[in-house]
């Protein structure tokens, strides 16, 4: 059961990764059920940790009692922590990977609704905001060149090349 649980966390984990990371725009019709599913599959896995760590003979329960160390901290971490990263995996990352499998070559046109204040972003160089995306983590684009960043305003419109399918599109270069 143990290794289960920790293939599970190493899965979830790499899909967030992937998804955060990812210069990837999901199709707008399909992120409530991805947001959904995250949160569905949230509740089912703290169930199941709940029950584990409930029963009296728990290996949780008996670290905790054995290392003198209160169980609330590791606990308030999984509540807080698996559901945030569920849910990214499910919301970003599984479409990264469904993409990769099932797209193919496509463009995708979207409008400039603003940009950063600076080229210069810790994850997200040349980040604008674009107005046909409107959910957290999928209303913008990175790897805008900074000549093209300085360049473009409101409204215009940047034509995004790269691997297309139902789930959206993982750019890999644009046009202005």
């Amino acid at each position: 059961m143990k290794n289960i649980g920790v293939g599970l966390a190493v899965f979830i984990s790499v899909l967030a990764v992937l998804g955060l990371f990812s210069n990837f725009l999901i199709c707008e019709n399909i992120v409530p059920y991805l947001l959904w599913s995250g949160v569905v599959f949230s509740v089912f896995i703290l169930s199941l940790i709940a029950w584990a760590i409930s029963k009296p003979s728990s290996n949780f329960r008996e670290n905790c009692q054995r290392k003198g160390n209160s169980p609330l901290k590791v606990i308030i971490a999984i509540i807080v922590i698996l559901p945030c990263m569920s849910i990214l995996a499910f919301y970003k990352g599984m479409p990264v990977v469904f993409n990769a499998i099932i797209g193919s070559d496509g463009t995708e046109v979207v409008t400039v609704l603003d940009k950063a204040a600076y080229h210069s972003n810790i994850r997200c160089f040349g980040k604008t905001n674009v107005a046909d995306y409107s959910y957290y983590l999928n209303n913008y684009i990175c790897g805008v060149d900074k000549v093209d960043w300085g360049a473009i305003k409101k409204g215009d419109k940047i034509i995004l090349q790269g691997k297309q399918s139902i789930f959206g599109i993982h750019y890999s270069g644009y046009k202005i």
